[in-house]
């Protein structure tokens, strides 16, 4: 059973003596690396939100429990203030799962002695953080590495939205969010929280039921499948399906993807745990969970590369809180080898959680953003057009065969960015605008140098027929961003429209 006192508004991260009188435990217990704040979703606000300490059950571990005044936080996570992944001594972002007619939430908890007001109210779905967003539930809370944005999934709309996020005083006051923003179509699936987490500063990475990772620009919204692992799962199957996903370099060089789904009487369990490599996203291990956890929900790796699980425990007095050991070596991982970290009381369902670390931040380079921008942008794509004409510098070498040559281009193109040959402003859609830009730039069929935005899609550093013959002949002409289905225009439509562009600048010469 886990103890409890009906403190001030206040976590708790250690252990206390019956002897001792509780004072303001953020002062006397200060949030250290390794506590696992755990979301437990529950409407009475000395119930929602617990901290565990300490080594696992069996070998005298246990927790003790405090509560901030805010009811029905479910996913947490610590944010990385002062270039500190996920920070003690930071904010705990809070996020309420909401209901169906107002939306999620998003709170900004204390966890330093200072800190006053000790929660704050920062983001809704009422305009708080951004207007025009979808009215919906909310689950899967991450925050960039950069501490400069944060990420939720849709329950009811299945959209990823991405906020512009301010740390203020790190003390729980002062924090906001901005720009609320969120793709156009559902990423993940519906009627089941889903997880994200973010691969560097600008992309974020959801975990679909149906097993796809996607990622997502944090900037533009696109989005685009990275790797598909098998969960059996998806919009077909009548079950409770829940993913987290996990990346933390500073720990593992892995991304951990889970997948927990059940009958609702908790019968008939599959919890899947896929370890898959952020270089080439491909799927390294899959660890059949199913026979030591009874229902999977969110993970978080602790200091020592440990993967903690939170579970849907609905009742019965299940542990809440499992522990796979040294998940950052896959190698080692073997079916059914969690164990239990610690026991609770059952009062939790939709239960998440974070575990504080305090280790500096190590953010991976954007595969394909050589200039290190931060971003795939124009000057990428002609600094690998520039690297393909020479063919020697392997490290343009972007889709990892050991060569350079326009495949490399192509992949650039099409899977990294996701787009078109053709889009010259690389905004995602191969259109009429595109034509006007490289036409009016005057280097059709001159001879002169020419770069991706004046014209060369090809990549033999001019602009003529050819670069419209790759660009028409890919299909994506007017055709929306790539990942929506749209038909291919038909080949006498395509050479009529480029054959008007092309005498543009001979009217202009005549």
């Amino acid at each position: 059973m886990v103890k409890r006192w009906n403190l001030l508004p206040v976590l708790l991260g250690a252990f206390i003596s019956p002897a001792l009188v509780p004072q303001h435990v953020w002062a006397q217990f200060p949030i250290v690396a390794d506590d696992i704040a755990v979301g437990l979703s529950n409407s009475d606000p000395t119930l929602t939100l617990d901290v565990v300490r300490g080594p696992r059950e069996e070998y005298g571990g246990g927790s003790e429990g405090g509560y901030w005044d805010v009811a029905s936080i479910q996913s947490v996570e610590f944010d990385n203030l002062g270039g500190l992944s996920h920070n003690p001594a930071g904010n705990l972002l809070g996020l309420n799962f909401g209901s169906s007619s107002t939306g999620g939430t998003i709170y900004s908890l204390a966890t330093t002695e200072t800190a006053m007001p000790v929660s704050q109210l920062i983001g809704d779905m009422n305009g708080l953080g951004g207007s025009g967003l979808t009215l919906t539930r909310m689950g899967g809370l991450s925050v960039s590495p950069n501490n400069s944005k944060i990420a939720v999934t849709g329950y009811d709309s299945g959209r990823v939205l991405v906020f512009d996020y301010a740390a203020g005083d790190g003390m729980g006051g002062a924090a906001s969010l901005s720009g609320g923003r969120e793709t156009s179509d559902g990423i993940v699936g519906v009627g089941d929280t889903q997880g994200s987490t973010w691969l560097n500063d600008s992309t974020v990475l959801a975990f679909n039921v149906d097993g796809s990772l996607v990622g997502v620009d944090a900037n533009t919204m696109s989005a685009s499948t990275l790797v598909q692992v098998p969960t059996g799962g998806g919009p077909d199957v009548n079950r409770s399906e829940y993913t987290d996903v996990e990346y933390n370099p500073a720990i593992a060089p892995y991304i951990y993807l889970s997948y927990g789904s059940f009958d609702r009487d908790l019968s008939t369990a599959m919890n899947l745990l896929f370890v898959v490599d952020p270089t080439d996203f491909s799927l390294v291990k899959t660890v059949d969970l199913t026979d030591s956890i009874d229902s999977m929900r969110e993970i978080a790796l602790d200091t020592a590369g440990n993967l903690i699980f939170t579970q849907f425990t609905g009742g019965g007095g299940l542990p809440f809180l499992e522990v796979l050991l040294g998940a950052s070596d896959p190698a080692s991982l073997t079916d059914g080898s969690s164990i239990d970290f610690t026991a609770a009381d059952a009062r939790a369902s939709f239960s998440g959680l974070d575990v504080a670390l305090g280790i500096p931040v190590v953010t991976p380079g954007l595969l394909g953003d050589f200039d290190q921008s931060g971003s795939l942008d124009i000057a990428d794509i002609d600094a690998l057009t520039a690297a393909v004409m020479v063919g020697t510098d392997l490290s343009f070498d972007v889709n990892t065969d050991g060569a350079l040559n326009d495949d490399d281009r192509k992949y650039w193109i099409g899977t990294l960015k996701n787009t078109y040959t053709g889009d010259a402003n690389l905004d995602g859609e191969f259109g009429s605008g595109d034509l006007v830009t490289v036409f009016s730039a005057g280097l059709y069929e001159t001879g002169n140098a020419a770069g991706w935005a004046q014209g060369d899609w090809n990549g033999d550093g001019q602009f003529d027929t050819g670069d419209l013959v790759a660009a028409f002949s890919e299909g994506g002409y007017e055709a929306g961003p790539k990942a929506a289905v749209a038909a291919v225009p038909e080949p006498a439509s395509w050479v009529i429209l480029a054959s008007a562009f092309c005498l543009l600048p001979l009217r202009r010469r005549g």
